[in-house]
């Protein structure tokens, strides 16, 4: 469930109010002050991002957006958005439009994530001067068994972002696809930094996001209190404010609109850009080395250490970006195996026991010839013996 609230920004002296579910909020130049895009834009100001901004704007770092497509007209985003590919009937054929006409999910999340900004009416994203890499996986890309989201990650692994950004809905309480996953799996093995929203639920972590080396996330409010119908559980990484977020979004004709947004999916984007900061302020860092990064600046909050609600704590950009840690020489949130990213489900066993052994057979197959030649080797050393023995 993605909460979201729609506001319309006013002219000066007229009131701005609540206008329901499907209403949009429209910056205008003559808003009042308190009711403008920069205003409602709280977590600018907790992760203090004009020290931030000082330090790294994720120059040179492209992030892939794996959604419904993103919108490179609006007028925050333009410029932003690199040729992308889709990868579902009716979705075009580079990613640069947002098919999800009632929410523009794709949309929302680059907006967090890359936002230009430009004045107090316009979108700022954490990384503003990193470039957007949209992969189409249609409207319902949330749905964990689509092949059309297992494609558009596979092609964005294969451009090599330093970043990848999965705000998606999977259910935790389904049945993992093991392409999927697989396809994740790949995609850290590539030394590229995948996020992924953890769920709004209220159920255990979407099978995307606790995949090994992905940066579950989880959302607070401006309290920093994570909402209970969000998902929780060990393995969440870290957190992020995920509540009453504005974000852009591809309604009217003159891309100008914007909503709030409240779910781990903003969350999520959040994180996205804070690592593309990281891997522009430290080029040579590997990805395992931002997630280390990340995880070790992050605010604890809750009981200490990592715990099921907050991860290790909230991300904490300006420590990421100035913090003296330790490299690491493996990713702290796990590894892929060759085969599978979910290689403690049962529901993927089949795909962990044909891991590939380098010659292209698989495992059970190597061992039941392994064995045979050892029987045979016993066998024929029998023979020789008993024939031996037999002209003595």
């Amino acid at each position: 469930m993605i909460m979201r609230n729609r506001f319309r920004l006013v002219a000066r002296g007229t009131a701005a109010v609540t206008v329901g579910v499907l209403s949009t909020l429209v910056a205008a130049p003559a808003a009042r002050a308190a009711d403008n895009v920069r205003e409602l834009s709280w977590h600018l100001d907790t992760f203090k991002i004009d020290r931030v901004h000082r330090i790294s704007q994720g120059t040179g770092v492209v992030v892939a957006v794996i959604d419904s497509g993103v919108n490179a007209n609006h007028r925050d985003l333009r410029g932003q958005v690199l040729p992308g590919k889709g990868f579902a009937p009716g979705v075009g054929n580079d990613g640069r439009t947002d098919v999800d006409a009632e929410g523009s999910h794709g949309t929302s999340m680059a907006s967090i994530i890359a936002g230009k900004g430009g004045g107090a009416d316009h979108m700022l994203g954490i990384a503003p001067k990193a470039k957007i890499l949209p992969a189409n996986a249609g409207a319902g890309s949330n749905g964990q068994g689509s092949q059309a989201l297992v494609q558009a990650i596979r092609w964005a692994t294969e451009q090599k972002p330093g970043v990848m950004n999965l705000s998606l809905g999977t259910d935790a309480t389904g049945t993992p696809d093991p392409e999927l996953l697989d396809a994740i799996a790949d995609a850290v093995r590539n030394d590229i930094v995948v996020v992924a929203s953890a769920g709004n639920s209220g159920a255990d972590v979407a099978a995307t996001a606790k995949a090994p080396g992905v940066i579950a996330v989880n959302a607070v409010d401006p309290d920093n209190e994570v909402s209970p119908l969000t998902n929780h559980g060990p393995s969440l990484a870290i957190a992020a404010p995920g509540a009453k977020i504005p974000v852009a979004v591809n309604r009217g004709a003159t891309n100008y609109a914007y909503v709030t947004d409240a779910a781990t999916s903003p969350a999520a984007a959040m994180v996205s850009g804070v690592a593309a900061l990281v891997r522009a302020r430290y080029p040579d860092l590997d990805a395992a080395n931002v997630v280390n990064r990340l995880l070790k600046t992050a605010t604890d909050l809750g009981p200490k250490g990592r715990d099921e609600s907050y991860g290790y704590g909230v991300v904490n950009p300006l420590g990421a970006l100035t913090a003296d840690v330790a490299t690491v020489d493996h990713n702290p949130l796990g590894t892929p195996t060759a085969a599978t990213a979910f290689a403690s489900d049962p529901a993927v066993a089949e795909v962990r026991d044909r891991a590939d052994t380098g010659n292209g057979f698989p495992t059970l197959v190597v061992a039941i010839v392994i064995a045979a030649v050892v029987i045979l080797v016993l066998a024929f050393g029998v023979a020789i013996l008993v024939r031996g023995r037999s002209r003595t």
